[in-house]
Order: C-alpha cells, then structure tokens, then sequence
C-alpha cells in the first residue's frame, strides 16, 4: 500500500520422522499481519462517499462507507495452522505393502475481506479436516483407497462477490497409480 506498508511476518516448521516402517510428520504456522493505513469504500453496501485512499473522506470526522482499514489483517491470512499424519508399511512379502495413514489439519479462523465486517460473512471459521488412507503398493503398481474431511465439517472456505464458497465435503475415492 502506497505510502503505507503492509506488514505480514510469521514463522513456519516442519517436522518429519522416521522409525523403521512407522513414520509421523508435524507442520504448523504462526502467521501476523496487519494492513498499512488506506481508506476505501465497501461497495457492498449502496450509498457511495467521495473516499481518497490515502485521505479518506472529504468530510471529518469519517462518515458513510468510506473506511480506514489500516491494521486489519491480510485476507484469507490465518494466524495459526498445523498438521499431523501418521503411517505404518506393513511389509507383506514378494514386494507387497499395505499402509494405513491419518492425517489431520487445522485451520484458524481468518478474514474474506479487508472491512473484516463479520455481520456481512467476512469471518470465516476455523476447520479441522481429518483424512485417512489405505495404500497398497506392489512392485510398480500402488491402490489407495481415501477419505477427507472423515467427519464432515460443514465450513465456508472462500468468499467471492458476495457467494460463499463451501469447503469440499466428506469424499471417498480410489487412486490405481503405475510407475515406470
């Protein structure tokens, strides 16, 4: 934002282990940001004021819908986000494997829009999302049968002109790969 600066900083890691046949991995993420001082107009609503990005409105103190959104948080920036998975190969003889995973993830809450007006929608929730598979692996030929989102969380991933985008649903699947 010109002349104020965005700020968005945080910290990421990532973890992964190894015992054998047995293996676990960790992510997670801490995440700040906050918006450099500008003034717009949420074109949701109809009245429309004369709003200068970097002033704001003709009239003081502000009135209508033009808005200061300086140190708001960036869109779609959640502050907090993990994962952990876990498997184990079985060792089934003549080249054959069978591995049951689980995995799961979250994700904190967080804005869809600069105006973080949470009586219009902005706010989204926070998700957990739980997956598990079955792989199968034999030589060059490997069959995983899937399920995410296992229990179904009902949550708004994205929203768009005003349209609330569902996050995908419980969903069973299986995937025959061959390598070469």
């Amino acid at each position: 934002n010109d002349p104020n600066t965005t700020k968005i900083y945080g910290v990421e890691a990532q973890v992964q282990a190894v015992f054998g046949a047995l293996s676990f991995d960790f992510g997670a993420g801490l995440m700040h940001s906050s918006l450099g001082q500008f003034y717009a107009v949420d074109s949701r609503f109809t009245q429309v004021d004369a709003c200068n990005p970097k002033s704001g409105p003709a009239e003081a103190p502000p009135v209508g819908y033009c808005q200061n959104v300086g140190g708001n948080p960036q869109t779609y920036a959640p502050n907090f986000t993990f994962n952990v998975g876990a498997q184990y190969a079985f060792d089934l003889g003549n080249e054959n494997t069978l591995t049951p995973r689980v995995n799961y993830g979250h994700v904190s809450d967080q804005w869809a829009s600069v105006f973080d007006n949470a009586a219009m929608g902005d706010r989204l929730g926070e998700r957990n999302i739980l997956g598990a598979q079955l792989a199968w692996n034999s030589g060059t030929w490997t069959a995983t049968l899937y399920g995410s989102n296992l229990t179904n969380e009902h949550y708004i991933a994205a929203v768009n002109s005003g349209i609330r985008w569902a996050g995908l649903p419980r969903q069973f699947g299986i995937n025959v790969v061959k390598t070469f």
